[in-house]
């Protein structure tokens, strides 16, 4: 009879062998499905059983008609250019950098002959004065014979003037787009029994042919995407999401990015690096500024000085934006006519007042969906915090057990969420759900206030689908006490007005923005100070990134003078099919509901331990 574990494993082999199929088949069916997906707008499903997750569409095509996800979008046509190519290429011979062993090296060497007296006394030996950065030249002596050879680990970038090695060029670039910099290479070759990293004089010539490189893709990625927006829009008045950040919080930071992110196409197409502080103009300042010294000085370090702002850190996002308003149209043809910002500071105000695009043409303002979600919950953390241990109507304070606790100011706040974002393009219906959500907290047994609720069997409230199915039996839960509620009302009048929710009807979000600022800040950690050049350096690799993916190294090398290699190019096409997979994932319905529930966990996490606990006693009790 035999083993039945190998029958078993016999029957799956038979299984797979007759349901596999050729990679070539694979790939010609996957790429029909991402042409037809493409063509009609639409993704393929990553659904494990291939339907299409409740949304209409053509019946057994597998294709899932969810809006393509923002990598997708920007990444989609990049990818399929590559879908071609076969899956596993091979490198080119003897291309590329590996690290050895010196002396296992030498000890190969010692055993090979001499091209000229053929015997094997080929001995190697470092030419240490001439090492440049990671770059060693090294010469072939026969201890025989007078032959030698030298030659140096690294090729150069230019070849005319010899000056950059592509070594050290690629190693300052790969440090600099994982956030570290000088002492981070000096530390790596410590531990990795190198020789000594870069001076810092070659260290910042580097930075600046980096940073003249990326700041030219950044130049052409915008000037695509702008006209990708324009394209798509058709019409030069673009809708646009703009936003600032700070690398120190608290408006003390010494640098500032200013982003502008269209709304169609989701890509950076424009920002502005403001600085305020100079390291060479604060070693001179004991200097008399009148001398003449100081004058033939400061006339010599003009076009190099790295202060580009004068004022307040907080100020760097309206002289941000005005420079980028008054530019666009120079620069790509087109006017932002349509704001997207978070409403919290006097950006928008400003540059309204001073109307870039002349008195005729006025700027609309629309609101973050996201932000104005978030002042819910800041309003009632202060109105809480504010009232204290006040006695209301009902003789008990605002907090504690059965009132306005933490629980339910995320409840209502999410409830706000919600209801703007269910009615889109909706003002009437948006204003009603504002105020249902905040009745439909304070219901009870003996005053349910679910009147403004959606009716039916498919309503979001329980009680008007008990009462649809004819059930009187419904009972509350907890509800919000009617003192309570007084209080809370002036709040949602104020976020419930229909100018501001007018602003809000076609769900503009500011998420592109906090993306990219997450990107750059990556690249330039906080914690550590960078000067203007550096950052801009990681602004623009960031631009690049998050419009163009991993393919705009490759560009940028290029722009060096550098081919990127067969290796750099295999992981590049890695990096941005796992960014894609990564993106689609999710914005998967199922991980999205996965994600709202570890994040209301964490919210009130102290309140799921304990109900959490009070289940398993509960089980325990019943098993014993």
């Amino acid at each position: 009879m035999g083993n039945p574990r190998n029958r078993a494993r016999k029957t799956s082999r038979k299984r797979r062998a007759v349901t596999k199929e050729t990679d070539s088949e694979k790939r010609q069916k996957c790429g029909m499905e991402f042409a037809q997906a493409t063509n009609s707008g639409s993704r393929v499903s990553s659904g494990p059983s291939g339907h299409n997750n409740g949304e209409t569409g053509p019946a057994n095509t597998g294709i899932d008609l969810t809006p393509l996800s923002g990598s997708r979008r920007k990444l989609g046509d990049i990818m399929s250019k590559d879908s071609g190519k076969k899956e596993i290429e091979y490198p080119e011979r003897n291309c590329g950098f590996f690290l050895f062993d010196i002396e296992i090296l030498s000890q190969v060497l010692e055993s090979l002959c001499c091209p000229v007296c053929k015997n094997a006394s080929i001995m190697l030996t470092e030419l240490s004065k001439k090492r440049k950065g990671f770059c060693s030249s090294w010469c072939l002596i026969c201890n025989s014979c007078a032959w030698e050879k030298e030659f140096a680990s690294s090729k150069s970038v230019n070849v005319a003037t010899k000056r950059s090695l592509e070594v050290n060029v690629r190693m300052v670039m790969a440090f600099r787009n994982i956030g570290c910099g000088l002492e981070a290479m000096t530390a790596f070759s410590m531990i990795m029994n190198m020789q000594k990293a870069m001076t810092r004089d070659n260290y910042s010539n580097l930075i600046n042919n980096i940073h003249s490189a990326y700041l030219e893709e950044a130049e052409a990625s915008m000037k695509l995407a702008a006209d990708e927006e324009i394209s798509q829009s058709e019409s030069n008045d673009i809708t646009a999401s703009f936003d600032g950040t700070w690398q120190k919080p608290g408006h003390a930071s010494l640098n500032g990015v200013v982003s502008a992110v269209s709304s169609l196409s989701g890509k950076v197409i424009d920002y502005q690096v403001k600085s305020k502080y100079c390291k060479s103009c604060q070693r001179r300042n004991h200097l008399n500024r009148e001398s003449l010294a100081y004058l033939q000085w400061q006339i010599r370090h003009q076009s190099k000085c790295s202060i580009n702002h004068e004022g307040s850190s907080g100020a760097m996002e309206v002289n941000g934006l005005r420079e980028i308003f008054n530019r666009s149209v120079e620069k790509y043809g087109a006017r932002y006519t349509t704001f997207i910002g978070d409403g919290d500071s006097s950006s928008y105000t400003t540059i309204a007042e001073e109307k870039p695009y002349g008195p005729d043409v006025l700027i609309e303002k629309k609101e973050c969906v996201g932000h104005v979600q978030k002042r819910l919950g800041t309003r009632l953390h202060k109105l809480k915090a504010s009232l204290g241990n006040r006695k209301l109507k009902d003789g008990k304070s605002i907090g504690g057990k059965g009132r306005l606790t933490k629980t339910i100011i995320n409840k209502m706040q999410n409830y706000y969420g919600l209801a703007i974002r269910k009615n889109k393009n909706n003002l009437k219906g948006m204003a009603n759900d504002v105020m249902a959500g905040l009745y439909h907290i304070a219901s009870s047994d003996a005053n349910p206030q679910r009147t403004l609720c959606p009716r039916g069997n498919e309503s979001w409230c329980a009680w008007q689908r008990a009462q649809a199915a004819g059930k009187r039996s419904y009972k509350h839960k907890s509800s919000l006490p009617e003192a309570i509620v007084e209080e809370v009302m002036p709040i949602y009048k104020d976020l419930g007005e229909q100018q501001l929710l007018s602003r809000c009807l076609d769900s503009y979000t500011q998420n592109p923005n906090e993306s990219l600022n997450k990107l750059i800040w990556a690249r330039c950690p906080k914690k550590i100070y960078q000067g203007r050049k550096v950052v801009e350096l990681c602004t623009a690799s960031a631009v690049c990134q998050f419009n163009d993916g991993a393919s705009s190294i490759a560009r940028v090398l290029q722009r060096l003078g550098i081919c990127p290699g067969s290796f750099t190019n295999a992981a590049i096409r890695k990096c941005d099919a796992r960014r894609i997979a990564l993106s689609e994932k999710k914005s998967s319905e199922k991980v999205k509901q996965r994600r709202k529930k570890l994040r209301a966990i964490k919210r009130d996490y102290g309140t799921w331990r304990k109900k959490r606990k009070e289940k398993c006693i509960k089980v325990e009790d019943t098993e014993t």
